[in-house]
């Protein structure tokens, strides 16, 4: 018998993507993410995150030096820096919801008055409380030299099993903020803040359905032509369904 190469592990109830909310401005000692008023993935207004869901944060940030951004109270993913003329980093975590679902999520970062950062928190339902991230190992990538994420390959671990990818860049304040597509995927949302004198930060989450084996997503597109002097960062994590 030829298996294929999935663990066994149900598909009744892949991973749903339930809102979404995105906050962003200047790099300050923390920024409140209201988790109370997230838009509907479809359009539109949508409640508050839920007991037990999923909460996924990416947090994004253009300097001048690492700015160590986080999530109070979340499980790190990645936490990345790229040392450019224009830096990137990129923190990426994960929580469940308790009984009681948070109303803000806390975000940390050094304060200061030109770097920029943007937030972006996708809420799920369906993923296997005790392995989220699928048994596999997430997908960083990132360098200097320029702003155009293009992210690693991954295999998921579970038939069912759906894909996230984020990523962003740091781009000089005198570029208009650079919009993020990918052209790949099931959904995206992409942002995006702009200091006129310093730094610009661009920032894009989205999903694609289970790939049925290893998938290696194309580099992105940007509205603004590259340069030597940006970063970009990009992750890829897989969701095990419930």
């Amino acid at each position: 018998m030829i298996l294929d190469w999935y663990e066994v592990t149900s598909s009744s109830n892949p991973p749903t993507l339930y809102g979404y909310t995105i906050v962003g401005g200047t790099v300050k000692a923390s920024q409140d993410v209201d988790l109370t008023t997230l838009l509907d993935p479809a359009g539109g207004a949508l409640g508050p995150a839920l007991a037990n869901q999923f909460v996924l944060a990416n947090v994004f940030v253009a300097g001048n030096s690492n700015r160590n951004p986080a999530v109070t109270g979340y499980n790190v993913i990645a936490d990345e820096w790229y040392n450019d003329i224009n830096d990137m980093m990129h923190w990426s975590g994960w929580k469940f919801m308790g009984g009681t679902p948070d109303t803000v999520a806390t975000v940390t970062a050094t304060a200061t008055s030109t770097n920029r950062l943007l937030s972006i928190f996708t809420v799920w339902d369906n993923v296997d409380p005790t392995t989220p991230l699928d048994g596999v190992t997430p997908v960083s990538v990132g360098s200097t030299n320029g702003g155009i994420p293009d992210p690693g390959s991954i295999t998921p671990g579970s038939v069912g099993s759906v894909l996230v990818f984020s990523g962003g860049n740091a781009t000089a304040g005198e570029t208009p903020p650079v919009t993020l597509s990918t052209g790949y995927l099931d959904w995206e949302v992409n942002d995006a803040l702009n200091n006129s004198t310093s730094f610009a930060v661009s920032g894009l989450v989205g999903y694609l359905n289970d790939p049925g084996g290893a998938y290696d997503g194309a580099a992105w597109s940007t509205s603004a032509t590259d340069s030597d002097t940006f970063s970009r960062s990009s992750l890829v994590i897989s969701l095990r369904p419930a």
